[in-house]
C-alpha cells in the first residue's frame, strides 16, 4: 500500500526506503539541564520537490522526547522502548537500537515550515 503523502504526519512503521536526500542534521537542545522545562529548538523552512520522509530521533544520550510540527500545527511526537535515563547510546542510528525516541514523519513536496 502506498504512503499518504497529501498531509503531514506520523507513520506507525518505520518505511521502506531506498536513498537518503539528506544525511543526519545534529540539533542542539537549549534548556536548563537538570530540569523538566519545556524548550523549544527552533523552526525550519524546507523546500522539497518530491514527497520525503522526516526521521526525527534522540542522540548522544537517551532523554528526550520531540514534538514535531509543520507550518504550526502538531504532526506528532517521538516515543521509544528504552527509559529517558541519559544513558549515552552514540549517533542517531545507534540510539535508536538502544531504545531510544524517534519517529518517521511524512512531508509532501514543496516549500512548509517545520518546528521541533
Amino acid at each position: 500500500m502506498p504512503l499518504d503523502f497529501t498531509t503531514p504526519h506520523r507513520l506507525e512503521n518505520k518505511p521502506c526506503t531506498t536513498e537518503i536526500l539528506q544525511p543526519w542534521a545534529r540539533v542542539e537542545v537549549k534548556r536548563q539541564p537538570n530540569t523538566l522545562a519545556v524548550s523549544t529548538i527552533g523552526t525550519q523552512a524546507v523546500e522539497h520537490a518530491e514527497d520525503t520522509i522526516l526521521l526525527v530521533s534522540d542522540s548522544a544520550n537517551r532523554c528526550e522526547r520531540f514534538e514535531v510540527y509543520v507550518d504550526d500545527k502538531l504532526i506528532g511526537e517521538t516515543s521509544g522502548e528504552g527509559l529517558r535515563d541519559n544513558r549515552v547510546c552514540g549517533s542517531a542510528d545507534e540510539c535508536m537500537k538502544n531504545g531510544a525516541d524517534h519517529a518517521y514523519f511524512t512531508l509532501p513536496k514543496g516549500k512548509i515550515s517545520r518546528s521541533l
